[in-house]
C-alpha cells in the first residue's frame, strides 16, 4: 500500500498495530484550556472551515512567520522557572554548558543567579 492509497482507517488499523492493540484514540491529549489535540489531522479536519490562509497573514492560522523558523532550523522556545530557583538555574547553566547554538531564559523570581553553586 502506498501513502497516496492509504486512508484513515488504514492509517487507524497501523497505528493500533503500533500501540500493541491499543486504540489510536489513547493519543489524543488535552491542552491546559481543554482543547483535545488529536493524533492525525487529515483534510476532513478542515472541511466546513473558512479559508485556512497562507503563513505569515493575518489571522495567522497558519503561524506567525511565512517560513516557520524553515531558515533557522535550531530555533527552540522554552520557558524555564516553573520549578524552584536551583533547578531553573542549573537547568540554563547545562544549556550554555552543551554548546547550545542559543538559550532564552526568562526568570521571573529574585535571587535566581548563583543559587546552583557554580
Amino acid at each position: 500500500m502506498t501513502d497516496a492509497s492509504a486512508s484513515f482507517d488504514d492509517w487507524r488499523a497501523l497505528a493500533a498495530k503500533e500501540l500493541g492493540g491499543n486504540d489510536p484514540d489513547t493519543l489524543v491529549w488535552n491542552t491546559p484550556e481543554g482543547l483535545a489535540v488529536k493524533p492525525l489531522y487529515t483534510a476532513a479536519d478542515l472541511e466546513g472551515l473558512a479559508a485556512v490562509g497562507q503563513p505569515g497573514f493575518e489571522p495567522f492560522t497558519r503561524g506567525v512567520r511565512a517560513t516557520m523558523y524553515a531558515n533557522r532550523p535550531w530555533t527552540i522556545r522554552q520557558y524555564a522557572g516553573f520549578s524552584t530557583a536551583e533547578e531553573s538555574c542549573c537547568q540554563a547553566l547545562s544549556a550554555f554548558e552543551s554548546s547550545r547554538q542559543g538559550n532564552r531564559a526568562k526568570l521571573w523570581f529574585i535571587g535566581a543567579v548563583g543559587v546552583c553553586g557554580k
